[in-house]
């Protein structure tokens, strides 16, 4: 994980999504600031979200590599997570 002066960034495998250690929960709630880990019913992370926390706004999305010139599918897990002041609008991660 990278930071910058801007904020959090970082990419995984999009398998982190689904893992069983359930290790993005703890990650988000940890970034976000929040007092109690998150949970997701169903037990599988959405490809995309946005949760506006006590410390960071901490935003996520799945992108595949086809679609940016790469001649092959690598689907990668991007998160970015700013200050409270960070202007994540919700209409760019999930479109």
């Amino acid at each position: 994980m990278v930071e910058l002066t801007l904020g959090i960034y970082a990419l995984y495998v999009e398998g982190v999504l689904t893992d069983k250690t359930n290790a993005f929960r703890c990650l988000v709630s940890s970034l976000a600031g929040l007092s109690d880990v998150l949970t997701v019913s169903g037990g599988r992370w959405p490809n995309a979200g946005l949760i506006r926390g006590a410390k960071r706004n901490v935003a996520w999305r799945v992108l595949d590599a086809k679609f940016f010139g790469l001649p092959q599918q690598r689907r990668r897990l991007y998160v970015v997570a700013g200050g409270k002041e960070s202007c994540i609008n919700n209409q760019y991660i999930t479109s």
